[in-house]
């Protein structure tokens, strides 16, 4: 069984620069969410997706400085 190795955390925070590091050194395959996430939330969003739609009308900023109540909330479904 392979393993997958997840790294979250803050925007700006250093986890692409430290995961391209780790995949090199280890030779692991690396997946950068953010290089596929904008094709991924318009493909959700044609299937009528809310949140993704709401989400490609907003800039970065908007996204992800929300206050972090209404973002999970609205990202939780709550």
């Amino acid at each position: 069984m392979k393993k997958i190795y997840f790294v979250g955390g803050s925007p700006c925070a250093g986890k692409s620069t430290v995961c391209e590091i780790i995949a090199k050194k280890y030779n692991l395959y690396y997946f950068k969410v953010d290089d596929y996430l904008d094709k991924y939330m318009k493909k959700v969003a044609l299937n009528k997706d809310t949140l993704c739609k709401k989400n490609l009308s907003m800039t970065p900023e908007e996204i992800w400085m929300r206050n972090p109540v209404i973002q999970k909330d609205e990202e939780l479904g709550i």
